[in-house]
């Protein structure tokens, strides 16, 4: 009699607590649904946002390509191609084609341009997430507008829409930069045309200048005051000079051999150094050097018979002592200033 009374009470407190687990249960369920979708939609409108700053990102890249200087060919291919694809994919709603090559400074074209950046930008949207996506339904009322900054060179693409969130539409802003091509290139030929008109004639230059000019110029890998040669690379030896064979000193063809040729006596004769040499601890060896060649730099204006004769006989006698010949030509020697003839000579002999 006790057992079933027993068993009675409890399934009268298992039928209790039953009930309130059921009522506990109702109670923060929804709770807790609705925590979770609030965080699903907190990382969905992150995740919109992100797919939206991209796409602008992406339109303020071509808006900087369409600035492209038509004066390389590269970019201008690339900028043409651009226009027509953009122009077919927008259909009617692409601005006037003067709009998409250059002009979004004032009001009026921001307002022209407007619908086709729109466009452009939800287009970059579909790609980047689908056109099924539907983080494409969390952006509404989207606004955007395009600022250039010449002194920054760059194109400011702005934008402004409303992002659904777990407590309601908020409003968002962002703003993307590109390069400005067009900008960067207009103030840079000031300076370009400045810089070369200031840019002395290399040929003036006082002899140990133009010597290390040259030497750089020429690919030299080898300190200054290395003995000989300039240049070692890949087995090649190669000396570096230069003779203005517009001045005086040059006039005889004896001379110009002659000096020629004891250069490349003293190219045939270098063996290397037979321990790490100055500070930079440069080592060559002897059976490392396969190939010898005396670069020797000219004015371009000089006499056609100077080169003639300097890539015939004298580069014949330099191939009998094993070293090559290589006359480059760069810039032109126009002498202001006339220099003494055993000056000139003496000064030449230490250019390069």
């Amino acid at each position: 009699m006790e057992i079933r009374n027993g068993n009675t009470l409890f399934r009268r407190l298992w039928r209790k607590d039953e009930a309130g687990m059921t009522l506990e249960a109702g109670l923060v369920f929804p709770i807790f649904m609705l925590v979770v979708l609030s965080c699903l939609i907190l990382i969905a409108g992150q995740s919109a946002r992100l797919v939206w700053r991209g796409a602008c990102l992406r339109t303020a890249e071509e808006l900087g390509l369409l600035t492209a200087p038509l004066s390389v060919p590269e970019l201008a291919n690339v900028r043409n191609n651009l226009i027509n694809r953009l122009l077919r994919e927008t259909g009617e709603l692409a601005p006037a084609k003067e709009t998409l090559l250059w002009s979004l400074e004032d009001c009026c074209d921001t307002l022209l341009s407007a619908p086709w950046l729109r466009r452009r930008v939800c287009w970059w949207c579909i790609q980047t997430a689908g056109a099924r996506s539907p983080l494409l339904k969390l952006i509404s009322i989207p606004r955007l507008a395009v600022n250039v900054d010449r002194k920054a060179n760059a194109i400011w693409l702005h934008s402004s829409y409303e992002l659904v969130t777990p407590f309601g539409k908020r409003l968002m802003k962002e703003r993307v930069a590109a390069a400005c091509w067009q900008a960067a290139e207009e103030k840079a030929k000031p300076a370009l045309e400045e810089r070369e008109e200031k840019k002395p004639n290399i040929w003036h230059l006082d002899n140990f200048t133009r010597g290390q000019m040259f030497r750089e110029e020429m690919g030299g890998n080898l300190p200054a005051s290395y003995p000989v040669i300039a240049r070692f690379a890949g087995g090649e030896a190669r000396m570096i000079k230069s003779i203005d064979l517009n001045r005086p000193t040059w006039s005889s063809d004896r001379d110009l051999e002659s000096f020629v040729l004891r250069k490349a006596d003293e190219l045939a004769d270098f063996a290397g150094t037979d321990e790490p040499w100055g500070s930079q601890k440069v080592f060559i060896r002897e059976d490392e050097i396969m190939h010898r060649v005396l670069l020797l730099v000219i004015p371009g204006d000089a006499a056609e018979g100077r080169k003639s004769f300097l890539n015939g006989a004298v580069r014949a006698a330099c191939a009998a002592r094993g070293v090559e010949l290589q006359v480059r030509e760069s810039g032109e020697s126009r002498l202001s200033i006339e220099v003494p003839e055993e000056d000139a000579a003496a000064a030449e002999e230490d250019a390069a």
